[in-house]
């Protein structure tokens, strides 16, 4: 019992770190932010991994936290309701994902369930909390801007999360003990799981910004504003999902047919 605490605490504040860091992946630019949503996997792994416990206060100080120390998010009114969208999502993870082991559903399946139903509530508190804090001001939050926030510009990060996180979790034992220990087969399921996730990810990407630098009007009005063509970033953060995903297809196959000579 004292070694499972220990090991749950070494990795809640291994997540908590990579909650810390992971967001300079995107640049710091608020708009790729929103759209790969990098501070939700590190919530949503330690959550499952280690239990709710342990998920809800990572989730809850990590952008209070990354806020105060590089000012990004802002702090009110981003960072305020980022804190309790977060910590609903490590709150009811966890929690769902816990009595959900103790059903006959796979623990696939579990996870799956899990992850959505705390998108779902994550995100209506997110819309709560905004609202309320923004209402202070004398602002308006609109069900327009709701929608937007929360699925829309949310779409590619909430796709790689359903790809990445029951991959991450599946590459491991965890799902027949409580122990993290690898073996040789699961991470390479892993990698092949991931490696299509993320060329479906790429697709749907370039798709999207496809679409998006169709529109004239919009990237005139972007121009206007000094700021970047989101059409053009959902392409470049698709074709590099590709070439990632495609790596990771050739290191299978590479790896398989090296096994298959043994």
């Amino acid at each position: 019992m004292r070694n499972e605490k220990v090991r749950n605490l070494v990795l809640a504040a291994l997540f908590y770190a990579i909650g810390i860091v992971l967001p300079f992946a995107t640049g710091q630019i608020p708009q790729v932010g929103q759209m790969m949503l990098p501070m939700h996997l590190p919530v949503f792994l330690c959550s499952l991994i280690c239990g709710w416990q342990y998920g809800l206060p990572v989730g809850l100080l990590l952008p209070i936290t990354r806020s105060l120390l590089f000012q990004m998010p802002p702090l009110y009114p981003t960072a305020v309701a980022m804190s309790f969208e977060l910590a609903t999502y490590g709150f009811l993870a966890g929690f769902l994902y816990r009595i959900l082991r103790r059903t006959k559903l796979s623990s696939i399946i579990a996870v799956y369930i899990a992850m959505i139903a705390a998108m779902v509530a994550g995100r209506l508190v997110w819309g709560g909390a905004t609202w309320l804090l923004l209402s202070f001001n004398g602002k308006a939050f609109t069900f327009e801007a709701f929608l937007a926030g929360a699925v829309l510009n949310a779409i590619p990060g909430i796709v790689m999360q359903l790809v990445l996180i029951p991959s991450v979790m599946a590459s491991s034992s965890f799902f027949e003990s409580k122990a993290i220990s690898f073996d040789v087969n699961r991470p390479r399921r892993a990698i092949v799981i991931a490696g299509i996730g993320l060329i479906v990810l790429a697709i749907v990407l370039i798709f999207v910004g496809a679409n998006l630098n169709n529109n004239i009007k919009a990237q005139a009005a972007s121009a206007m504003e000094g700021k970047l063509n989101p059409g053009t970033n959902y392409i470049l953060i698709g074709s590099v999902s590709a070439l990632v995903g495609i790596i990771l297809l050739i290191i299978y196959f590479v790896k398989k047919h090296k096994m298959s000579k043994l």
